[in-house]
């Protein structure tokens, strides 16, 4: 048998269709991995947003941490700090928590006479009947009765989630230093520390999204507050917490917050509706040139850009929780691409300037 003959090569005549067949295979293969990632990125989409939220969680909870550590171990420092927390949030209850169920009782009993006063306003304007108005609204409740039956369901599934993300956030925080030896065991030893200040800065920045949403949301939470009573508008403490939780939704969730605080303002006078949208232009004006820069600036440095553009991408994919999951990923994503990628593009091209944050 010949040496032709005994080889695996193609003949001459076949290799470039041997070679366009063999492309052809791993460019297949190459697909076929590639949704095969994305089915099961898909299929655990739900696990692994309660896990991120679980690490940013515990991220925005780790100065606090550090602050006990230095006089006890580690682990009971953890746990301390979510005594601390726990402390706070019930104090913060019973003084808020029944005064806003006082004006949400107030708000619910006066709903039927805030309807009959509409419908007798838009009856005498002569746009619809008040028979209308009355059809639509019981219609409107009835449509909605499926999703109130829904509702202590999803209120369940997501407090069972939350307290799922807080207790494994309690582990990360407790495993975190052995888990971040391993990894930089796997370092080269010239790269260590360098890999650790990048861990640290990611750290920083997942966790410093998380309190400062939650302080520039109580500082609007406060100016709304005042801002509605010295107006005079009913309800000015319910109205007040819809700003902060508005808050925790950026772009949207201010705006969100306006609109029950308009329809209260509207059924009691023009003049305080138009004082109302003033109030809110001048809150929108403070979050935007003055606490959300300077608040953000101290905690997490993610650009405006990044958040609009995290915020609707994550909420296409993973809705409400997928939005507030999205952002701080996106500004640890935003410092690994800085500190990894961008020095090692400008050496290629001979460019050593640092880049500006």
């Amino acid at each position: 048998m010949s040496t032709s003959e005994m080889s695996n090569d193609p003949p001459e005549g076949g290799q470039k269709v041997w070679l366009d067949w063999r492309s052809i295979a791993a460019s297949a293969a190459a697909l076929a991995i590639a949704f095969a990632i994305v089915f099961i990125a898909w299929m655990i989409l739900r696990p692994l947003a309660i896990l991120l939220m679980s690490i940013i969680l515990a991220e925005a909870l780790e100065p606090l941490v550090q602050r006990f550590q230095k006089r006890m171990r580690r682990s009971l420092a953890v746990v301390l700090t979510y005594l601390s927390v726990v402390l706070a949030m019930v104090l913060l209850a019973l003084t808020f928590v029944p005064m806003v169920l006082t004006e949400v009782g107030d708000l619910t009993e006066s709903i039927p006479d805030a309807v009959d006063d509409l419908s007798a306003w838009v009856d005498e304007q002569g746009w619809v009947s008040e028979d209308q108005i009355t059809e639509f609204f019981e219609g409107q409740m009835e449509n909605g009765g499926g999703g109130f039956a829904e509702a202590p369901l999803m209120i369940v599934s997501g407090l069972a989630e939350l307290t799922l993300a807080v207790f494994l956030s309690i582990y990360w925080l407790i495993g975190k230093p052995g888990a971040r030896s391993l990894a930089l065991s796997m370092v080269p030893p010239h790269r260590r520390d360098e890999a650790e200040d990048i861990s640290a800065e990611v750290g920083s920045t997942i966790g410093g999204y998380i309190r400062g949403v939650v302080i520039s949301g109580a500082i609007l939470a406060v100016v709304a507050f005042i801002g509605l009573t010295l107006i005079g508008v009913d309800f000015a403490l319910p109205l007040a917490m819809f700003m902060f939780f508005g808050e925790l939704i950026p772009i949207i969730g201010p705006l969100a917050a306006l609109v029950p605080a308009l329809i209260v303002a509207a059924f009691d006078s023009m003049t305080k509706m138009l004082l109302v949208i003033g109030l809110y232009l001048v809150i929108q004006f403070l979050e935007s040139s003055v606490v959300y820069p300077q608040v953000m600036k101290r905690q997490a440095s993610i650009p405006p850009i990044l958040v609009i553009f995290a915020l609707l991408a994550g909420g296409s994919v993973g809705g409400l929780i997928g939005a507030l999951v999205a952002i701080p990923l996106a500004g640890a994503i935003r410092v690994l691409i800085i500190r990894l990628a961008v020095p090692r593009i400008q050496k290629r091209l001979g460019n050593n300037q640092p880049v500006k944050e």
